[in-house]
């Protein structure tokens, strides 16, 4: 009979002054409402670049990693989501897309190792040239719907229809998968 080997996980960056909605439940299982997308994971404050924030999930300054997931705080707080791999190719193609609260989440190749912050911060400066246009396109996104909710309340105070909690983009099988980052 053959040994079955499990996949191994890596550690989560959890943070630890996040508060949840649950006593019994850490904050990323159980974000309060209000709470943006990635409550309860890190946000590496000195991870920065024009402004846009560096937050992990896979904890790589506890176990180097060439693969994990991250996410992206703008400077207006929206995020999006990240699945890296530390590789010399250039990737940076949509897994997830728009919702209300996240500007997608998007497969992207870090051209340095995750194994410090510093370049943690120099793979965020190598992926910001795609990434921006992206946050651009939420923006833009939400800016009409709270135009369109607007006009409509104007039209008909009473069936205004509160397009803001729905997603930008049409669901697709995979949304629920996209739940998780």
């Amino acid at each position: 009979m053959s040994e079955v080997t499990l996949p191994s996980g890596r550690p989560l960056a959890i943070d630890s002054t996040a508060k949840s909605a649950r006593t019994n439940l850490p904050a990323f299982l159980a974000r309060p409402n209000g709470a943006p997308v990635y409550h309860g994971f890190r946000v590496l404050h000195d991870v920065a670049v024009e402004g846009f924030t560096l937050g992990v999930i896979t904890d790589f300054e506890a176990q180097e990693s060439n693969e994990g997931d991250a996410f992206v705080v703008a400077p207006d707080t929206s995020r999006a989501g990240l699945v890296w791999e530390f590789s010399g190719e250039e990737m940076f193609v949509e897994v997830c897309p728009m919702t209300v609260n996240r500007w997608g989440v998007w497969e992207v190749h870090f051209p340095f190792a995750m194994n410090s912050r510093e370049n943690a911060r120099m793979n965020l400066q190598a992926i910001l040239p795609r990434l921006k246009p992206k946050m651009g396109a939420m923006a833009a996104s939400v800016r009409a719907v709270d135009s369109m909710n607007r006009h409509r309340a104007r039209i008909e105070p009473s069936s205004a229809v509160r397009l803001a909690t729905t997603p930008l983009c049409a669901s697709s099988p995979s949304e629920s998968q996209c739940d998780v980052h």
